[in-house]
C-alpha cells in the first residue's frame, strides 16, 4: 500500500479537530477501533447540563475494561450505555481477555465460536458432581446396589483422636475434607447422573470445543480385611447410549496392608460430538467396607496455564521472621543466628542468615501441588523453574557458600540436580553481595518437588558468626510460552524525545528541520519534536522477533496492538498533524493500515495535547513488523520551528478520561475494583475532586455552602447511603437493642399491629402498661462512622422520627426525650416535647412526631434515644428513627 504524505491542501478547515475512522483499503484489516482524545484538567469541567456524551474512544474503554473483575464488566459496565454493551458483547473483547489471562483451548484450530462462554466456563470451572464429600449424608446420589449393612457416612480421623485410630480411620491429605461413604462385606454401587445443559454446557459448546473432562475419585480400604475399589464413568448422549466409557480394572486390597488413601484419576479427551450427560459410578466392597471421599467430575475448556500468581515459593527467604519456615540440616560451630546486612543489596533486604565456623546447612521442600501447580501442569506445560540466592562474606575472615536444588519426583527422588562448585572466599575478601542463580529448563514430566539447601561456614574456625552468610533466596515459577513472559511495554525508542532524535530515522526534514525541545504546553513529558515550515516526518521500523515476539505467537494469538501519539500546535502558527502505522510481512509489504485523515489547527487558538488512538485487531497471520510515522509542519511558512508538536506518553489513558468513564460507574465499583488497578488510579479515585464533581452530578450538597465538607468521599457516602442508627425499630425482634428504663406494671411486650399502619412493611409494635415504662438507645456516632472531625466540622442536620397510637378505651399518654451528649455523656442539645395526653373514647389514627436538630455545635459524639408511656391498655410504639442528614433535600 502506498503511504499518502504528499503536502496536500486540506479539503476542510479545522477549529474542532476531527479524527474519523479510516477504513483499511487492505482487504485484511480487522476490526478496530481508533480516536483522540483532548487533554484537559478535570477541574475545568463544564457545570452546565449537557445530554451530549463524553468523546471517549471505545478503544481507550475497553482498555479499561480489560483491567476490571469480568463479572463487574457484565453487571455493571455493560448497563452504561448502547455503545459499551456492544462492546462487552463483543467477541473481540472476551477473546483478548482470554488471551491476556492465559485461557486458551487445548487445540488451537478449534477456537470457540463463544468466547465468553468459553472465559467464565474456564475461569471458574468447578466440580460437577454434587455432595462429593459426604457432608450431606447421602443426599444427591442414587443408591445403584446397597448390600449387606448398607451405604453409611462418617467421620475421616482428626490429629489427635484416638479412637478415631482404632476404628482404623485414616487422616486424609486434605484436612477439608472430613468425611467419607463408606460400604460394607456385600456390593455398593452409588451414581450420579450429570446433566451437561443444566449445568451451563450447551450443546453446541461441547461439540464444537470437545473440552477435556477430568474425573477424580479417592478411595481406602481397611487394614483389616481384604477388599475392593470399582468405578466406572460414562459419556452418554442424548438417549444416554454410552459415547466413551472409563471403566478401569477393579482394586483388590489384601488382607493385613495399612493401604493410605489414594487417588485415581483420568482425562477424557478427543470423545467427538454428541456427549450431553455424564454418569459417574462407584463403590465396592469388604468385611468392613472401602471408604471412597472427594469425588469429582470437572469439564476444563482451557489449557492449564500458570494460575498461580506467588513469585516466592520459598518462605521467610530473608530472615524477616528469624528461622521460622527452614528445616535445619546442619548447625556447626555456635548455630545460625540472624544478623543485619552491614553490605547494601538490591531490593532493600535489611536482614540475612548467618553461618558459624562448622558447617550450617538448611533447607526447605516445596510441594509444588500444594502451591497450586498441578501434576497435569507441571507435565504438559514444563514451566521454567529460577532459583536465586544471595551470598557475601565478611572481611575479616574467609569463608565458603555451597547450594544445592533438586527437582524431585513423588518419591522425593532427584529428577534434576544444580549443585556448583563451593564458592571459597579468602580472608579480607572485598566482594560485595554476588548472586547465584539457575534455570530449570525441558526437565521432563514427574516434578512433585523442590528441594532447596544452601549453607556454608567460615574458613578460619573463629569462633562466634564470621561465616558467610545468605538471603533473598528465590525459586519462581514461570512458563516457558513467551506470550506469558513478554511485558506490555512501548516498543518505540526514544517516544518523548529524551534522547533527542536517536532512535528515529528522519524521512521528510523540510524548512529549518526536526528539533527537540521543551513542551510549552501543559503535558506530562518535558520535552517533544518539533516540526518546522516544511513537511517533517520520522519513522521507526519495529522488528517484532526481535522484541520478543515469535512468528508463532503472533499469527496464533493475533494480540491487541494499541497505538497512541500525542501531538500540540503552538498558538503562534497555524500547523498540520499527520500519521500512518502500518503492520508489514517478512518482506515489508502492508497487511493491515491506519492512516487517518490529516488534522489541520488554526492560528490565534490555544489548542491542549491531543492524543491519536488506534487498536489493531483481527489482522490476521504474517504480521512481522510495524512501521510508524508520524509528523506534519506548519501552515505559515514561518521560519523556525513553529510547526505541530509531537511527544510520546507510556500511558496509553489519559486520567482526564479514566475520571469521565469512573463517573459513570457505581461509587462502591469505583472503590473497590477501579482503585486497585495502578497507583493513578487509586490517586485519581482518592482525590477530593472525583468525590466533590460526584456529590455535584448527584445533587448532594451541603447545608451551609460556606462549610463545606474536608473529606468529600466520606460525604458522598453518608449522604448516599443515609440509615436508621436505632436497632431494631420496629420490634421485629423483640426487645432486643433497647435498654429498659423503666418498666411498670405488667412491663414492655411486644405484638402484631391492631391497626394498620400507614407503611404496610411495618407489622409489628412496642406496647407499653398501664404504669410507666421506658426504654432507650445510646447511640455511639463515632461507631457508627461519623467521626468527631466529621460532626464537628460539618454539623449535618439530625432528623428525629417516631410513632405511637393510643387505645380507643383508655386515657394514655406518651413521652419522648432525645440527648446530644459530649464525650463524657453530658447533654449539649434536648429535644423533649410536652407529653402528649390522649383522652379515653376517642378512636385515635398512628401519629408521627418529628423534630430536626440543626446548629447543635461541636462535641457531639453520642445520642440518646429514649420514649415511652402508659395508660389501662398501654401505648404503641413502632418505626423510631435517627438519621444523620449531611446534604440538604433535593
Amino acid at each position: 500500500m502506498k503511504r499518502n504524505f504528499c503536502g496536500s491542501t486540506p479539503t476542510s478547515e479545522c477549529t474542532n479537530v476531527s479524527n474519523k475512522r479510516q477504513k483499511n483499503q487492505n482487504t485484511r484489516m480487522g476490526q478496530s477501533e481508533s480516536g483522540y482524545v483532548a487533554s484537559k484538567d478535570f477541574e475545568t469541567r463544564s457545570d452546565a447540563c449537557s445530554g451530549q456524551r463524553s468523546a471517549v474512544p471505545l478503544a481507550v474503554v475497553e482498555e479499561i475494561l480489560l483491567n476490571l473483575p469480568a463479572h463487574q464488566v457484565v453487571q455493571v459496565c455493560r448497563l452504561v450505555c448502547h455503545e459499551w454493551k456492544e462492546l462487552v458483547d463483543s467477541a473481540a473483547h472476551w477473546r483478548e481477555r482470554c488471551r491476556t489471562e492465559g485461557l486458551q483451548p487445548y487445540d488451537a484450530s478449534r477456537p470457540p465460536e463463544d468466547w465468553r462462554l468459553f472465559y467464565f466456563l474456564s475461569k471458574f470451572r468447578r466440580n460437577l458432581l454434587k455432595n462429593p464429600r459426604a457432608e450431606d449424608g447421602l443426599q444427591a446420589w442414587e443408591i445403584v446396589q446397597n448390600g449387606a449393612d448398607r451405604w453409611v457416612t462418617e467421620r475421616n480421623r482428626n490429629e489427635g483422636d484416638r479412637w478415631a485410630t482404632e476404628r482404623n480411620r485414616k487422616l486424609f491429605p486434605e484436612n477439608t475434607v472430613t468425611r467419607c461413604f463408606v460400604t460394607y462385606h456385600s456390593q455398593c454401587f452409588k451414581e450420579q447422573l450429570i446433566d451437561l445443559k443444566k449445568e451451563g454446557y450447551s450443546d453446541a459448546f461441547m461439540d464444537q470445543l470437545r473440552p477435556r473432562i477430568k474425573i477424580s475419585d479417592w478411595y481406602t480400604p481397611l487394614s483389616d480385611y481384604g477388599s475392593q475399589y470399582w468405578l466406572s464413568v460414562e459419556l452418554l448422549d442424548q438417549e444416554k447410549n454410552p459415547i466413551r466409557t472409563y471403566h478401569p480394572y477393579k482394586v483388590f486390597f489384601q488382607q493385613g496392608s495399612d493401604y493410605p488413601w489414594c487417588q485415581i484419576t483420568y482425562v477424557f479427551r478427543d470423545y467427538g460430538p454428541g456427549v450431553r450427560f455424564i454418569r459417574f459410578t462407584h463403590g465396592g466392597m469388604g468385611w468392613s467396607g472401602i471408604r471412597v471421599t472427594n469425588s469429582s467430575v470437572e469439564i476444563c475448556p482451557a489449557a492449564e496455564r500458570l494460575r498461580c500468581t506467588k513469585p516466592n515459593l520459598l518462605k521467610n527467604p530473608s530472615a524477616q521472621d528469624g528461622l521460622r519456615g527452614w528445616k535445619i540440616v546442619r548447625s556447626g560451630g555456635d548455630c545460625w543466628v540472624i544478623g543485619e546486612n552491614w553490605k547494601p543489596i538490591p531490593d532493600s533486604v535489611t536482614s540475612c542468615f548467618v553461618t558459624s565456623y562448622g558447617l550450617c546447612l538448611k533447607r526447605q521442600l516445596i510441594d509444588l501441588n500444594k502451591e497450586g501447580y498441578s501434576e497435569t501442569f507441571m507435565d504438559q506445560v514444563q514451566p521454567h523453574i529460577k532459583i536465586s540466592d544471595w551470598y557475601g562474606p565478611r572481611w575479616d575472615c574467609g569463608s565458603e557458600y555451597q547450594i544445592c536444588v533438586e527437582l524431585l519426583d513423588q518419591r522425593k527422588n532427584p529428577i534434576k540436580t544444580f549443585q556448583p562448585e563451593k564458592v571459597i572466599l579468602s580472608f579480607k575478601s572485598s566482594e560485595q553481595w554476588c548472586e547465584m542463580s539457575h534455570v530449570f529448563k525441558n526437565y521432563g514430566p514427574g516434578v512433585r518437588f523442590i528441594r532447596f539447601t544452601h549453607g556454608g561456614n567460615d574458613t578460619q574456625f573463629w569462633a562466634g558468626h564470621y561465616g558467610i552468610r545468605v538471603t533473598n533466596s528465590s525459586v519462581v515459577i514461570y512458563p516457558a510460552d513467551e506470550s506469558f513472559s513478554l511485558t506490555y511495554r512501548n516498543l518505540l525508542k526514544n517516544p518523548s524525545a529524551q534522547e533527542g532524535l536517536q532512535g528515529w530515522e528522519i524521512v521528510a526534514d523540510g524548512g529549518d528541520r526536526w528539533v527537540t525541545g521543551g513542551n510549552r504546553t501543559t503535558f506530562p513529558v518535558n520535552t517533544c519534536f518539533v516540526t518546522s515550515y516544511g513537511l517533517c516526518l520520522k519513522e521507526q521500523l519495529i522488528d517484532l522477533k526481535e522484541e520478543g515476539y515469535s512468528d508463532a505467537l503472533m499469527d496464533q494469538q493475533q494480540p491487541h496492538i494499541k497505538v497512541s501519539d500525542w501531538y500540540a500546535p503552538l498558538s503562534d502558527c497555524g500547523s498540520e498533524y499527520q500519521i500512518c502505522v502500518e503492520l508489514l510481512d517478512e518482506k515489508k509489504k502492508p497487511i493491515s493500515t491506519f492512516q487517518p485523515e490529516k488534522v489541520f489547527f488554526q492560528q490565534g487558538t490555544i489548542y491542549p495535547w491531543r492524543q491519536m488512538f488506534h487498536v489493531f485487531r483481527n489482522y490476521g497471520p504474517g504480521v512481522r513488523f510495524i512501521r510508524f510515522t508520524h509528523g506534519g509542519k506548519d501552515t505559515k511558512f514561518q521560519e523556525g520551528q513553529h510547526g505541530i508538536q509531537c511527544s510520546g506518553q507510556q500511558s496509553a489513558v489519559p486520567l482526564a478520561v479514566v475520571e469521565e468513564i469512573l463517573l459513570n460507574l457505581p461509587a462502591h465499583q469505583v472503590v473497590q475494583v477501579c482503585r486497585l488497578v495502578c497507583h493513578e488510579w487509586k490517586e485519581l479515585v482518592d482525590s477530593a475532586a472525583h468525590w466533590r464533581e460526584r456529590c455535584r452530578t448527584e445533587g448532594l450538597q451541603p447545608y451551609d455552602a460556606s462549610r463545606p465538607p474536608e473529606d468529600w468521599r466520606l460525604f458522598y457516602f453518608l449522604s448516599k447511603f443515609r440509615r436508621n442508627l436505632l436497632k431494631n425499630p420496629r420490634a421485629e425482634d423483640g426487645l432486643q437493642g433497647w435498654e429498659i428504663v423503666q418498666n411498670g406494671a405488667d412491663r414492655w411486650v411486644t405484638e402484631r399491629n391492631s391497626k394498620p399502619f400507614p407503611d404496610n412493611t411495618v407489622t409489628r409494635c412496642f406496647v407499653t402498661s398501664h404504669g410507666l415504662c421506658l426504654k432507650e438507645q445510646l447511640i455511639d456516632l463515632k461507631k457508627e462512622g461519623y467521626s468527631d472531625a466529621f460532626m464537628d466540622q460539618l454539623r449535618p442536620r439530625i432528623k428525629i422520627s417516631d410513632w405511637y397510637i393510643p387505645p380507643s378505651g383508655y386515657r394514655s399518654h406518651y413521652t419522648l426525650y432525645v440527648q446530644f451528649l459530649d464525650q463524657e455523656k453530658n447533654p449539649i442539645r434536648t429535644c423533649h416535647p410536652y407529653n402528649y395526653f390522649r383522652q379515653q373514647g376517642s378512636d385515635y389514627p398512628w401519629c408521627q412526631i418529628t423534630y430536626v436538630f440543626r446548629d447543635y455545635g461541636p462535641g457531639v459524639q453520642f445520642i440518646r434515644f429514649t420514649h415511652g408511656g402508659m395508660g389501662w391498655s398501654g401505648i404503641r410504639v413502632t418505626n423510631s428513627s435517627v438519621e444523620i442528614c449531611p446534604a440538604a433535600e433535593r
